[in-house]
């Protein structure tokens, strides 16, 4: 198979440019000084191409791709691998920069947002006579996550860009008899100061604070990662666009005023906590993924779109006025928690795969309209009124309908 080696000297790459064939940027094996950056997916779904770079710390972002490939092998993740060999110090540095366009071509991610895409970076150094494999992952939870100097996103926070995840030889790592993980050391936490990211808000004891007005969020706004962060949408019109918070340590977002924060979406390591009391606020939905998502919607027609909550822990949504989570609420986390309290609320159904949900319809038949459909651990239903006249279809290990009409639709 042809393939092109990309040759460095201790900071500088002359930039190649090549398509992988077989899922190989490069391969020989004349010289035993070599690095072989190999890069996987955890996922091919949405992968679109993806582009490495080499450089020094200080120049990447300034340098040509100096490989790219389009194809994602959905099977095992594999995306290519890419040989680098010294010219110059066989003990030398180098740096390099992997970019994968998530529905978007990564040719089209520019710095320093790199919107759409995965960024992930290594900072690398020769092993004089011997080949280094580094293992780089490229998770989709690291979408449009940007980390300070020192940092790169590993699932969805700011890690260490050092070599953690470095094999030797093609087997253990240097020092080691062990197999080697596919990424990096998740406990090297590279410390992210609150000022350093913080561009669209103030810091207030470490935290982000971004207070949108319609002009300041037109688009919506963006929390930065490593930092927790608030969002707060006040006024009417004040933020029409999506609010975006992955990689943030923590959320917290307030969408209060009519037809404020079209969409959220939240996904950070500690809580989110989303708010959206106002008329038609968080209108197309909330997507939550991360450790736990509480949603309060406790004004008439606030959240009239989609709840999606996929949370390693709690997920919970409080839906307590009139037409309030109008839209399908999805649950699959480890606790499910959805009050249903008013007329039209949850109208469109819930759907829950948890280790243990509960599902409350309490209001008029148009509540939990669409049923109420269970699996998972346990599953426990409850419902006051006309509410009671829908259906509870339960295949969870422990069912109790509470009083909804037993039965799948």
């Amino acid at each position: 198979m042809p393939g092109v080696r990309a040759r460095s000297t201790a900071g500088l790459v002359a930039a190649v440019s090549l398509t992988l064939a077989a899922g190989v940027w490069a391969a020989d094996c004349t010289q035993p000084t070599e690095l072989i950056v190999r890069v996987r997916a955890t996922s091919c779904e949405d992968v679109t191409s993806t582009t490495i770079t080499v450089g020094t710390r200080t120049s990447v972002d300034e340098r040509p791709p100096s490989a790219s490939r389009t194809a994602c092998d959905p099977s095992s993740g594999e995306i290519g691998s890419l040989v680098l060999v010294p010219s110059g110090a066989e003990d030398g540095e180098v740096y390099v920069r992997v970019v994968t366009g998530i529905r978007v071509s990564a040719e089209t991610c520019t710095a320093p947002a790199f919107a759409g895409c995965v960024v992930a970076k290594r900072s690398l150094r020769y092993v004089r006579g011997q080949s280094v494999i580094v293992e780089v992952t490229i998770d989709p939870q690291c979408r449009d996550v940007q980390c300070g100097p020192g940092g790169t996103c590993s699932g969805g926070r700011c890690v260490s860009d050092e070599d953690g995840g470095a094999l030797v030889d093609g087997g253990a790592r240097d020092g080691s008899d062990g197999p080697a993980d596919s990424g990096l050391d998740a406990d090297a936490a590279v410390p992210v100061k609150c000022e350093d990211v913080c561009d669209a808000g103030t810091c207030v004891s470490g935290r982000c604070e971004i207070t949108c007005t319609a002009a300041k969020c037109a688009q919506g706004a963006t929390c930065p990662a490593g930092v927790p962060c608030k969002v707060s949408c006040l006024a009417n019109d004040s933020c029409p666009g999506t609010i975006r918070c992955v990689g943030a340590t923590s959320c917290d977002i307030r969408c209060t005023g009519d037809r404020t924060c079209e969409k959220v979406e939240c996904d950070t390591p500690g809580p989110c906590n989303v708010e959206c009391n106002g008329n038609t606020s968080c209108g197309t939905g909330v997507v939550c993924r991360g450790a736990s998502c509480d949603l309060t919607c406790d004004r008439n027609d606030s959240c009239p779109g989609t709840f999606d909550c996929k949370a390693t822990g709690r997920c919970k949504a409080d839906c307590d006025g009139d037409r309030a989570c109008e839209g399908l609420v999805t649950c699959a986390a480890a606790t499910c928690d959805i009050q249903c309290k008013r007329n039209g609320t949850c109208k469109g159904g819930v759907r829950a795969d948890a280790g243990t949900s509960t599902v409350r319809c309490a209001g008029d038949r148009m509540t939990c309209e669409g049923d109420v459909q269970c699996v998972g651990g346990s599953c426990a239903g409850g419902c006051m009124g006309m509410a009671c006249m829908n259906s509870f279809c339960c295949d969870a290990g422990t069912c109790d309908a509470g009083g909804l009409r037993v039965g799948c639709p």
